[in-house]
């Protein structure tokens, strides 16, 4: 169904700019591609929905064409990353978006809300980010232990403004060295994954948080823990989150002491 009759004209106006990209048909071409990859998010659908019934009401269109696109749910959350590819991605892009690749890593945070975390949701004293219901997808508050490598990262970013006297009326966390607030990183993203020969591994800006969510479930923190950090309520999608590598698996063996021989085992329990 489509909001045939609740279409505001500025809406409509923009969405049909979108259209027009696309309008001479899904043929392969990388402009008519880049177009649909962006119509593959969730968050997109509506106003992809929006574009086409308004081309149909401007005569663009006979009628909402039936697009079969890849679901963004099997396509870039099955990928997760691995710590050496982490560390290969960050090798190739510069400090201001390392930063940034360095909190979807360690807090789990989606590809944007970094962008709007503004200095009074970091607090220092406990050590936690305290985000606010209005800049999450969930929308409603998400508590997130600072770890040492993001506590470096957000003492980097403080000094940094300090040094340079910046204006930051919003007071936004993650800036240039100008002080300008980060909006995104796309570009520089895609080009530290073709520079990490990774272009084509599937890896996206959400693959860190399934990174995140599975490395935390592997250290052993508690599930109810890791879901509050997450945002996550419902346990199906936290359960389909998890992706763990080859190590992780291995690793809780080793814990375990299965990799030893069985006199190693009672020799193991009784120290």
């Amino acid at each position: 169904m489509f909001p045939n009759d609740s279409i505001s004209p500025s809406i409509c106006s923009n969405s049909v700019v979108a259209v027009e990209k696309i309008r001479v048909g899904v043929q392969p071409g990388e402009q008519n591609r880049n177009v649909l990859l962006g119509l593959r998010l969730r968050e997109h659908r509506l106003y992809a929905a929006v574009a086409f019934t308004c081309a149909v009401k401007r005569g663009m269109w006979k009628a909402i064409p039936v697009i079969e696109l890849q679901d963004e749910d099997g396509r870039a959350r099955e990928r997760s990353v691995s710590e050496e590819e982490y560390h290969d991605i960050l090798a190739g892009l510069g400090r201001e978006q390392q930063r940034v690749v360095i909190c979807w890593w360690e807090t789990s945070m989606r590809h944007r809300e970094p962008f709007n975390v503004r200095w009074p949701m970091v607090d220092w004293k406990v050590g936690l980010f305290k985000l606010p219901a209005h800049i999450l997808k969930e929308k409603f508050a998400r508590r997130v232990p600072i770890s040492f490598e993001m506590m470096a990262v957000l003492t980097e970013l403080r000094d940094e403004q300090r040094q340079n006297k910046v204006e930051n009326a919003q007071r936004h966390v993650f800036t240039r060295r100008d002080g300008r607030p980060i909006r995104d990183i796309t570009s520089a993203f895609e080009k530290a994954l073709e520079r990490a020969k990774l272009k084509d591994s599937g890896i996206t800006a959400h693959s860190f948080r399934r990174a995140c969510i599975s490395r935390w479930t592997d250290l052993g923190i508690p599930r109810d823990f890791v879901m509050l950090f997450s945002g996550h309520r419902s346990s199906s999608i936290h359960d389909d989150y998890l992706r763990f590598t080859d190590e992780m698996l291995v690793g809780q063996f080793r814990k375990a002491g299965l990799l030893l021989p069985p006199e190693q085992r009672e020799q193991r329990k009784i120290v």
